[in-house]
């Protein structure tokens, strides 16, 4: 139940506050068409991304092992076809009675010691049974079985990943873009004071020092947006490739940059879930049974092996008389000195179920630290925002006192531009705040393994769009 309520709201907080409207319709980075929400992103990258693509031919390759492992269930059946010339005297001999050719004058010493030349076409039938092959193809069945089921596990693992690829490149493009907005608005404000400055140089209020510290400002901003312009771009290149798309599909986006809902503060819940739940730590623990499928395989070898074999044989000279044959049998093999090699394998698959339970306690560590690493780092992210947003009234009002002050004479160009500044950063602060709070919950998401639970139960490529939109 807990585990649950941890999913439930992890979607909920992902993506909680999102939405459906347009967004930043004013910054010119914007395109024209193809609106994209975060959920349509997310659907995309689950049909694009060649993540996903690789990992869906790790299930075929599996599933295809299975039925190799399966096939030794079956008999083997043969048909082989052979000519041969000669006049080797036992061969010869041999062969005409296999061609059901023999005469009372082949047994002549002379035609048996110099026989001449003898044609054969053969043809053989063969069918052979392995009754118990030292119990290796029951234990390779449910090894492929196993490896059918983690790459399953591998599978449903880089479906979280895409998600939370497109949703963090998604937020990146988001915030690329809101900074584009935040620099376009300071830059406004600058050119405003510049008349203002340049209005009062010329009347002889102020020193020409102080229209040149304008004029350096405001040419700064402009080299922030070029390099805000670039950097959307990149952001948006960036969405594309998670996207699985080519750089030539334009899109707008449509999904705000907004808060959401804060998370819950039991971290022990989210590493119960974590190690409850991760697609990849399953498959490490899959792959521990098959590891100890490999230890018994490696056991049954000292057991001995039954087969069961039989062939139909024809034989020719002209292809036109035959003589034909056939052979049935058992064969029970038994290794009495193998040279120690049935111990070592033993000791190897020990070593290598060793191997995977340690790598097993590994990951659960490196689960725990990565979990309580985004469970942090949002948490830190929530707080800021709420400090950013106070800072960006405290910046906008002490802008105005300072802007009267100046325009009085009270107070100079630095301390006027140095409100500018701070404005402009605390706006900046408080997006990128946001950005880093949802960039979190969705590490956290992904690390406690709950990104995609609700896609998962309502069995559809996505299913959130009634939280995102």
């Amino acid at each position: 139940m807990v585990a649950r309520d941890i999913r439930v709201v992890t979607l909920i907080c992902l993506i909680g506050a999102f939405v459906f409207l347009p967004a930043f319709s004013g910054a010119s980075c914007w395109a024209a068409n193809n609106p994209l929400s975060l959920s349509q992103a997310i659907k995309k990258g689950l049909e694009k991304n060649p993540l996903i693509k690789a990992a869906q031919f790790g299930v075929a390759a599996s599933s295809a092992r299975t039925a190799q492992a399966r096939s030794g269930l079956y008999p083997r059946l043969g048909l082989n076809g052979s000519f041969r010339r000669t006049t080797n005297p036992m061969w010869s001999f041999g062969t005409k009675l296999n061609q059901e050719q023999i005469t009372a004058m082949d047994f002549d010493p002379r035609k048996l010691n110099n026989p001449d030349p003898i044609n054969n076409f053969s043809a053989t039938v063969s069918l052979t049974y392995p009754l118990y092959n030292h119990g290796q193809t029951r234990v390779d069945i449910e090894q492929a079985g196993l490896g059918e089921n983690e790459a399953t596990m591998r599978l449903k693992r880089a479906r979280q990943e895409v998600i939370a690829q497109v949703t963090t490149s998604y937020l990146d493009v988001l915030l690329a873009a809101q900074y584009l907005i935040v620099i376009d608005e300071a830059l406004k404000t600058a050119r405003a004071h510049y008349k203002m400055i340049r209005a009062r140089f010329a009347s002889g209020f102020v020193v020409k020092s102080d229209l040149l510290r304008a004029e350096v400002h405001v040419a700064d901003l402009e080299r922030q947006r070029l390099q805000a312009l670039s950097n959307i771009k990149v952001a948006r290149s960036a969405l594309r490739a998670a996207m699985g798309e080519k750089n030539d599909f334009d899109f707008t986006l449509t999904t705000p940059l907004e808060p959401g809902q804060k998370i819950p503060q039991d971290i022990g819940q989210w590493i119960s879930s974590a190690l409850a739940i991760r697609p990849d730590l399953e498959a490490m623990r899959i792959r521990e049974k098959i590891a100890e499928k490999e230890v018994r395989k490696a056991k049954l070898a000292y057991y001995p092996g039954i087969y069961l074999s039989g062939n139909y044989e024809v034989n020719s000279e002209k292809l036109d008389e035959t003589g034909t044959n056939y052979t049935v049998g058992a064969l029970v093999q038994f290794d009495l000195f193998d040279g120690f090699q049935k111990r070592s394998r033993v000791a190897e698959a020990l070593a290598n179920l060793s191997r995977a339970r340690s790598a097993i306690e590994q990951m659960k560590l490196a689960i725990e630290v990565e979990v309580r690493q985004a469970y942090f780092s949002a948490l830190s992210a929530w707080k800021q925002i709420s400090v950013a947003r106070s800072a960006i009234a405290q910046a906008d009002e002490a802008l105005r006192i300072v802007k009267n002050r100046y325009e009085n004479g009270l107070f100079t160009i630095v301390q006027l531009l140095g409100a500018e500044t701070s404005l402009q950063q605390s706006k900046t602060d408080y997006f990128k705040a946001i950005h880093d709070y949802k960039v979190a919950v969705t590490r956290l998401a992904l690390a406690t393994g709950t990104i995609t639970k609700e896609m998962e139960k309502q069995n559809r490529p996505w299913a959130l769009k009634q939280h995102l939109e």
